[in-house]
């Protein structure tokens, strides 16, 4: 009985160490990075676009100007408007 509760309590303190290392890594990272065969798309950890690349062109054209991000969703009442 006693080894059994030191497995649940070894195993409790490996699922707690890999949700916090899950928690701590996943704020680590500034922006990610999607992409498709024709747009590639930057979003930074506060939801704000940052980059929006068409991959179709060569040139690569910029469509979000980088001194002003959109946010990715905005949601309203459109009750209040």
């Amino acid at each position: 009985m006693e080894n059994n509760n030191k497995l649940k309590f070894t195993s409790l303190k490996i699922t707690l160490l890999f949700i916090i290392s899950i928690l701590c890594v996943s704020n680590l990272f500034a922006q990610w990075n999607f992409a498709t065969d024709y747009l590639k798309m930057g979003v930074n950890k506060t939801g704000y676009i940052t980059s929006m690349k068409s991959m179709f062109k060569a040139a690569q054209p910029e469509f979000s100007p980088v001194d002003k991000p959109s946010p990715l969703m905005c949601l309203y009442n459109s009750n209040k408007v």
